[in-house]
């Protein structure tokens, strides 16, 4: 059953449907309906206190609009309680709304990523068959897809070292070795 958080701006009853209409400030649910008067009521205490209340409703679809030919949606009135916002300080809490990446997706990703390195580095390797480059991408999807994370997430630093031949950590390749383009192989 579907509900909404809103307060109750007004409760209206039709003497010649005897439907009681129930108007709310919920951005998308603006109305709902009741014929049960006890329903009605519970509604207009809740629209006199002015508390934001959990309502929940009912949808089921009605006659076909001529308009537009699809049913109308109606909408309604189940039940409703205020809810405590004790210690209100006008302050909304939001909270994050990324979602954690399924792990199938996750192994997809790394399987792509070891995909492009097999190709890339296709040139270095002996055996260049289908089987030999499925292989390497195989290696790096496995490694992307079960490397832990940076201490920055609460995991160890990594035992391998990021440092290049000739670098002090400076910045300056101050070992004597001179660096020209002799050993790039293309």
């Amino acid at each position: 059953m579907p509900s909404i958080e809103a307060r109750i701006v007004s409760v209206e009853h039709d003497t010649t449907t005897d439907w009681y209409r129930i108007g709310t400030d919920h951005e998308r649910v603006k109305r709902l309906d009741t014929k049960v008067r006890e329903k009605a009521q519970e509604a207009a205490e809740l629209k006199k206190s002015g508390a934001l209340a959990l309502i929940d409703f009912t949808e089921k679809q009605g006659n076909i609009n001529p308009h537009t030919q699809r049913p109308y949606l109606n909408r309604y009135y189940e039940h409703a309680g205020p809810i405590d916002v004790a210690n209100d300080d006008g302050i909304t809490t939001v909270a994050q709304t990324g979602r954690k990446t399924d792990p199938g997706d996750a192994w997809r990703i790394c399987l792509a990523a070891g995909g492009k390195l097999a190709v890339a580095t296709l040139p270095l390797m002996e055996q260049r068959s289908f089987e030999a480059q499925k292989q390497v991408a195989y290696a790096w999807a496995e490694y992307f897809y079960f490397t832990p994370p940076p201490e920055s997430m609460g995991m160890p630093e990594p035992t391998f070292s990021t440092r290049v031949a000739g670098d002090t950590g400076n910045g300056d390749y101050s070992d004597g070795y001179t660096h020209d383009d002799s050993d790039i192989p293309f």
